[in-house]
């Protein structure tokens, strides 16, 4: 997905490279720990393709861990978690405890999904998508993701002038200042593009997080792309079930992508490491995938689907 070029003039800049190299004949290497259906289709019976069966050195592959959310709404000792569990905060308590680091990974920016009123129902739309506006609690202000229309946050209900506007949903924002809460002696920063705007802070946060001067990195996709982290040892995903849900032929390809990726940076250095996933369908088939670190099984049930569609 990061080599899509989706606004203004659209291209994939794997095929655009791909194209150019084949006029001028140079030989192109596509590399990848979790590479697309059709490229993995196209190689997988050549003698062009080469896989690597395990880690770099003496590292191993991390422990998958499925957190059943289903019922916690239920319990009191749960409600207060919210969208964490009590199980999933204590082990990152035991994780800083040992003086590791820990990532959250939230594919989800803002506080908010959208902010509904708590006596009509009334739910804030972009009025040139109609889709819901996003809550952004630092800026104070309802964004769509989509066109980048934005408005200040209303302070009542416009239908019914009722004050009590409700934030529903999660995001990188409301994990971050729920952890921060938990955790008031260590340090949490956030690592998305809302909050990492150039170059220059991207580097600063990533050092400071290299010199442990960060306990706890709460991101989006910006975390699972190739960095080496030596002292992390646990990584939390949140909202995973929203990328299964997704109305697209290629999301179970995305979220076992995302989920090998962002699980990657766990146990880089050999020590033992584990990746909580916290979801609401721990039954989906793509999870045993994950947990078997199994690309050719995940490929082959994907591909029977591909072929019938």
């Amino acid at each position: 997905q990061s080599f899509k070029q989706d606004d203004r003039c659209t291209y994939n800049a794997r095929d655009v490279a791909i194209k150019k190299a084949s006029l001028m004949n140079i030989p192109v290497v596509i590399g990848s720990a979790t590479p697309v259906i059709e490229s993995y289709n196209n190689f997988k019976l050549s003698d062009q393709y080469f896989t690597l069966k395990k880690r770099a050195q003496t590292s191993k592959f991390p422990t998958i861990t499925l957190v059943d959310m289903r019922g916690l709404s239920k319990k009191n000792d749960e409600k207060m978690v919210w969208p964490f569990t009590t199980s999933t905060l204590k082990k990152i308590e035991m994780a800083l405890e040992k003086k590791e680091q820990v990532l959250v990974f939230i594919n989800r920016l803002g506080y908010s999904n959208y902010l509904q009123c708590g006596a009509c129902g009334h739910q804030f739309h972009c009025p040139n998508c109609s889709t819901n506006l996003k809550y952004f609690k630092k800026r104070n202000e309802l964004h769509c993701q989509t066109c980048e229309f934005k408005v200040p946050r209303p302070e009542m209900c416009p239908e019914c002038m009722n004050l009590n506007l409700i934030p529903k949903g999660f995001g990188t924002e409301r994990a971050h200042e729920l952890l921060a809460q938990f955790f008031p002696n260590k340090k949490v920063e956030r690592f998305d593009r809302d909050e990492i705007k150039t170059f220059t802070h991207l580097d600063e946060t990533l050092n400071k997080f290299h010199n442990k001067e960060i306990d706890i990195l709460v991101g989006t996709q910006m975390l699972s792309k190739g960095h080496n982290f030596e002292n992390v040892n646990l990584v939390v995903v949140l909202g995973i079930d929203s990328q299964l849900n997704f109305p697209d032929f290629r999301s179970n390809e995305r979220v076992y992508q995302t989920l090998t990726q962002v699980g990657g940076r766990a146990g880089r250095f050999g020590a033992d490491a584990e990746v909580l996933i916290l979801t609401l369908a721990p039954e989906n088939k793509i999870f045993s995938y994950i947990k078997e670190h199994s690309f050719d099984g995940f490929y082959h049930d994907e591909i029977s689907m591909r072929k019938i569609c």
